[in-house]
């Protein structure tokens, strides 16, 4: 099992013949397949790669069309969070196949995996974990609900925990709640998973 679907806990499991649910060759274009797929309201819940026949041997045409539907839902943020580990089963699809050195797909560098900030709309780092977490010049903005800025570090030397302090209380005055805000937005902030702290808008 390899890094990336060991992390996630989405390990593609063998599947015989009679358990996909469709087969890219009853299409008359890959175009038409995907067509098919993402024209349905939320379908990455309905349908997942891996029930999917032969959709191994289309990588290389599938992947501007996966990518560029992940990325507008990035972009628009409408999921919840649970039902983001299904978009990621897409995105894997193709980061998996990529880190096989047994499998003849090699991913275009050019094709970008985008996510934006969950609060000024930038472009920022892909951080698949975390699809909702807001850019470091939004991280300044943060404060509580009065309006007082906020500021989270982690705990620990080696990076786990996660406490507030209150801005220019060099770290003294503690802010005791996950939940911070910029404006009327609310947000939580947690530790990374391999360190730091990372701020996602809350559902």
């Amino acid at each position: 099992m390899n890094f990336i679907t060991k992390l996630f806990g989405l390990n593609k499991k063998e599947k015989s013949e009679k358990d996909f649910d469709l087969n890219i060759k009853n299409f008359d274009s890959i175009n038409s397949f995907w067509e098919f797929i993402s024209e349905q309201d939320k379908w990455y819940l309905k349908y997942s790669p891996y029930r999917i026949k032969n959709i191994d041997k289309h990588l290389s045409e599938l992947e501007p069309l996966i990518i560029q539907s992940t990325n507008q839902l990035r972009d628009k943020m409408e999921f919840s969070y649970d039902e983001y580990w299904k978009i990621i089963n897409w995105d894997n699809l193709l980061i998996n196949a990529d880190m096989d050195e047994t499998n003849k797909f090699k991913r275009d560098e050019k094709i970008k995996f985008r996510q934006l900030c969950s609060n000024c709309k930038v472009e920022k780092g892909f951080q698949q974990r975390y699809p909702k977490s807001i850019c470091g010049s939004c991280h300044e903005k943060i404060t509580d609900i009065s309006g007082r800025k906020v500021e989270f570090f982690n705990t620990h030397w080696s990076g786990g925990g996660c406490q507030g302090y209150y801005i220019g209380t060099e770290q003294k005055e503690k802010y005791d709640s996950e939940l911070c805000y910029i404006n009327v937005k609310e947000y939580f902030a947690e530790e990374a998973r391999f360190g730091g702290i990372v701020i996602q808008l809350k559902e």
